[in-house]
């Protein structure tokens, strides 16, 4: 995979992005790291067109909306490089499953967020997962999460005015 050449303004619009995407505005962060608005908007399509950024996503509270039940599922997937594309999309079409991880072991090589209202409705995807080839060897209740902006991504390029 090439690596997309990132200089410092890119890093501290990032950062930003990280830190606050559905707020800030392109000319707070134009004044935060030193360009024009335009210049800043310009970077993000850049960055988003070259894969760089993904996507923007909330981080939800699922126990606010009714889904008590968040756990970490961790199995062994299929083996064969050529099976796997259509593996990812069989078990992000589960309903409950939020994300998937391929880990780079031999066993345990994936790991998936699954949400629930009930442990009835655990143990029906579980079955799914096993009907779709993921091998579940582990099974971790999720009680609390926190995420925070990867700090390398340029928060000392940033003005703090």
């Amino acid at each position: 995979m090439a690596v997309f050449e990132v200089d410092p303004v890119d890093f501290g619009i990032l950062f930003l992005l990280q830190h606050n995407a559905r707020d800030v505005t392109t000319k707070e962060m134009g004044e935060q790291v030193g360009v024009a608005s335009s210049t800043v908007a310009t970077r993000i399509r850049n960055l988003e067109t070259n894969g760089v950024i993904r996507g923007y996503v909330p981080t939800i509270d699922y126990e606010k909306v009714g889904f008590d039940h968040v756990y970490l599922v961790i199995g062994t997937g299929p083996e064969r490089h050529e099976t796997r594309n259509s593996f990812f999309e069989e078990i992000l079409d589960i309903d409950g499953v939020v994300s998937l991880r391929e880990l780079a072991a031999d066993e345990e090589n994936f790991s998936i967020e699954l949400v629930g209202r009930t442990r009835e409705q655990l143990f029906e995807r579980l079955e799914e997962l096993n009907e779709r080839g993921l091998k579940v060897t582990r099974i971790e209740m999720i009680k609390r999460e926190h995420h925070q902006p990867f700090n390398h991504f340029g928060q000392h390029l940033v003005r703090d005015d």
